[in-house]
């Protein structure tokens, strides 16, 4: 999101310094940007007891069982002691093999913790006892 407000910045410097070729790449990137976050989703499917995760502009489809999640990660990234990223993962095995998944990220710890809490408690109502 942060990238995408720079590209529209960029692209209205264009825009003042009379730079088309400016405008349109950033327009572009920022079109992709976009699009690449509409298509994020997260379905909790209590019926087929498994997550779904949908994540980048052409990522397939990630399929977590829910009896198969062996447990959540909260991963942040700092640069000079700014947070530029935090993002939730989901630890599971399939095929005998420990996979993860991202299943959100965003700026800040509380906003990553409170989709954590939603999605304990969605599980929880499932009869899963799921780790953190």
């Amino acid at each position: 999101m942060l990238i995408s407000i720079i590209l529209a910045l960029c692209g209205y410097g264009g825009y003042v310094a009379h730079l088309p070729v400016v405008v349109w790449i950033s327009a572009g990137v920022v079109v992709l940007f976009l699009v690449s976050m509409a298509r994020e989703s997260t379905v909790i499917d209590l019926a087929q007891r498994e997550m779904v995760l949908t994540k980048g502009l052409f990522a397939r489809k990630a399929v977590v069982p829910l009896d198969a999640i062996l447990q959540f990660e909260m991963v942040r990234v700092t640069h000079t002691l700014i947070t530029v990223n935090t993002s939730l993962n989901v630890w599971y095995r399939r095929e005998g093999r420990e996979k993860v998944a991202m299943v959100s990220n965003g700026f800040t710890k509380r906003a990553m913790q409170n989709v954590l809490n939603e999605i304990e408690e969605i599980i929880k109502h499932a009869g899963h006892p799921a780790t953190v």
